[in-house]
């Protein structure tokens, strides 16, 4: 008579599976924390602190996961039934299982959508490990109601039933991506986490209300751009604490008189003020030392984010086109052309001109009724931009096409009476004495943009050459304005600090037409 086989319980299967349970979660967290820890350092302090926590962390969690796996090992199945049972009681929970699985689906859908692009060296990999841990914890759900899913499945085995089933469970998802998508649209968490996160050191003036970094980065990364006709954008109206940006996609700058000679300062965010608060912008110092000099000057900031040389003309073109002519335009300049170029392939174009040209596309192809899953991926090589006046890039190209846009800037300032001043901004690489968060600066664009920094003396050396050649009175070279300096200037590769715009005003305070 043969013995009765007793099937084996949920509770049973779970114990015996354990031990495979925890190995397939030290396996990613183990990938996570190397990962962390190959992550290249920075002399930043501020980040350096941020950088071991999260390794430490990642450090502290891989070693527990480690010991669960060593116990549940070493440890008996009759011995891990306990505790699979009171796992086994959860997950069998219909409420349970349904709202886990809500919040798993919830917490990836808010990584790829609220994370993106994130300080992507540190959350990229505790996204993959979220969706590891995901994918097991769904493993352990299966587990232990296999037999409820496998009876389920037997009741509808039916082709509609099963269709149908297929059709609820996209509507599922699409309903927690549309969802998810919403509230970070909505609440914009997605760039107060990248401005929180963003590690970047700041110095501030000390004028009593002094804020920190992270407050500071934080508010302006909820600012936005908004399209504007000919030079593509300017930044949207924002009201905040350290930012103000007005109807007219002027930055707020403090004046002094209400009637007087006015000068308009153009270029990009170096002018607009990334990284200084609106009283200490460049035209912000600028009005203030005009002021204290006794002299009664308005200065408007028409600084864009990101604006190459080109788009400084057009918007200079637009305003004397409109009769919205100031006595003095000062144009400060360099740095974006040069990356512009670097980035594109082409000198003469913008910043993600690549990006503007895809967008166009995508709009041309939903309008001829073609659907568009996603952004087209063509490259500026594949169009002529001969009548755009590009050029491959080298520092030639990129130096003659800055020199053309000056020649242009001067011939309308003189039609309409304008005196113009160019500044040829500085340069970290000219600064002798860097303190060690500007030497990780330099060392990290070395190593992630190779090339760049030699393009970058080229240019600026056929610059100096070419304002020597011509004993130019109009063109300022700031390039090597902080080459003795051994303060904290430089907060990434362009961007200075508030104190360092100060210096840059009183350069151009000093060589200022009359």
């Amino acid at each position: 008579m043969q013995e009765k086989i007793t099937a084996e319980s949920p509770a049973q299967t779970l114990a015996r599976s354990l031990f495979g349970f925890a190995l397939l979660a030290f396996i990613p967290t183990l990938i996570t924390w190397l990962a962390l820890l190959l992550t290249p350092g920075a002399a930043d302090t501020s980040f350096a602190g941020v950088r071991t926590a999260i390794i430490v962390l990642f450090g502290l969690l891989t070693l527990a996961v480690f010991g669960l796996c060593v116990w549940s090992f070493r440890t008996p199945p009759e011995k891990l039934l306990a505790l699979s049972e009171k796992i086994t009681a959860i997950l069998t929970n219909k409420i349970i299982a349904f709202g886990l699985l809500f919040i798993l689906i919830e917490l990836n859908f808010f990584a790829g959508l609220a994370l993106i692009n994130v300080a992507p060296l540190y959350i990229d990999p505790a996204r993959f490990l979220l969706a590891c841990w995901s994918l097991l914890i769904l493993g352990m759900m299966l587990t232990v109601n296999f037999q409820a899913v496998k009876n389920w499945l037997n009741t509808t085995r039916g082709v509609w039933m099963g269709l149908g089933l297929t059709i609820v469970a996209l509507l599922f998802l699409g309903f927690f991506y549309f969802f998810t998508a919403q509230i970070v649209r909505l609440t914009g968490i997605d760039e107060r986490l990248r401005g929180g996160l963003d590690y970047r050191e700041l110095v501030f003036i000390d004028d009593g209300a002094i804020p920190t970094s992270q407050a500071f980065w934080s508010e302006q990364s909820r600012t936005r751009i908004r399209w504007l006709p000919y030079s593509y954008w300017t930044v949207a109206p924002f009201d905040g604490e350290y930012i103000n940006v007005g109807e007219n996609g002027l930055r707020d700058t403090p004046q002094y008189v209400e009637n007087a000679n006015r000068i308009y300062m153009f270029g990009g965010s170096t002018v607009w003020g990334e990284g200084a608060r609106d009283t200490y912008t460049i035209p912000s110092h600028l009005a203030r030392l005009l002021h204290e000099s006794g002299n009664a000057y308005i200065v408007m900031n028409y600084g864009q984010t990101g604006y190459v040389s080109t788009q400084d003309l057009i918007l200079f073109q637009m305003q004397l086109a409109q009769n919205n002519v100031p006595d003095t335009a000062i144009f400060y300049q360099g740095f974006n052309d040069i990356l512009a170029a670097y980035y594109q392939g082409y000198a003469g174009v913008t910043l993600q001109e690549d990006m503007r040209f895809n967008d166009s596309e995508a709009g041309r192809l939903l309008r001829t009724g073609q659907p568009v899953l996603r952004l087209p991926n063509f490259a500026l090589s594949e169009i002529s931009l001969e009548l755009a006046a590009a050029q491959p890039t080298s520092a030639q190209t990129i130096v003659d096409r800055w020199l053309a846009n000056v020649r242009l800037i001067s011939t309308l300032a003189e039609d309409y009476g304008v005196k113009v001043l160019f500044v040829w901004q500085p340069s970290i690489l000219y600064k002798d004495t860097l303190t060690p968060v500007e030497q990780g600066i330099v060392e990290r664009m070395e190593r992630d943009q190779p090339g760049l920094t030699a393009l970058y003396r080229d240019v600026d050396a056929l610059v100096r050459q070419y304002s020597t050649d011509k004993q130019l009175e109009n063109i300022l070279l700031l390039s090597d304005l902080f080459q003795s300096e051994t303060r904290y200037i430089f907060h990434d590769l362009v961007h200075i600090t508030e104190e360092g715009n100060q210096s840059v005003a009183q350069a151009i305070l000093e060589i200022l037409p009359k």
